[in-house]
């Protein structure tokens, strides 16, 4: 996703101003300096969730990809939240919290078909 960016955005870090929302840019940029920069650069301090802030702030670049269904784009990119609150409770099993069957096989239906629209984008990108 940040390398669709990039690329859309063309020059060094005028991405990072132009695509990235400002609350998650003030977020990574305190994580870097929390962190101490042990992640690496600014790339490694992202939640899933800021992508989902990124695509919906760069709508036209990730609509095909990332748009599960119809109607408004939050309502496309609403199994991002789906998703993650399924990692919240897989990353904090400590609170003891199930993950029902259909929970458990949402990830893997998803990247199912992300890579299904990835192939088809890689397809119509060679013809």
């Amino acid at each position: 996703m940040l390398d669709t960016v990039k690329s859309e955005f063309g020059e060094v870090d005028v991405w990072w101003y132009e695509a990235i929302p400002d609350g998650v840019r003030s977020k990574v940029v305190l994580r870097v300096e929390q962190d101490e920069g042990r992640k690496g650069s600014k790339e490694g301090c992202f939640d899933l969730l800021d992508f989902k802030d990124i695509a919906s702030k760069n709508w036209s670049l990730f609509k095909e990809l990332l748009g599960r269904g119809s109607g408004s784009k939050e309502r496309q990119l609403h199994w991002i939240d789906e998703l993650n609150d399924i990692r919240k409770v897989v990353m904090h099993a400590s609170k003891s919290i199930p993950v029902t069957m259909t929970e458990l096989a949402m990830p893997e239906e998803l990247e199912l078909w992300l890579e299904g629209k990835l192939q088809r984008q890689d397809e119509e990108g060679l013809t």
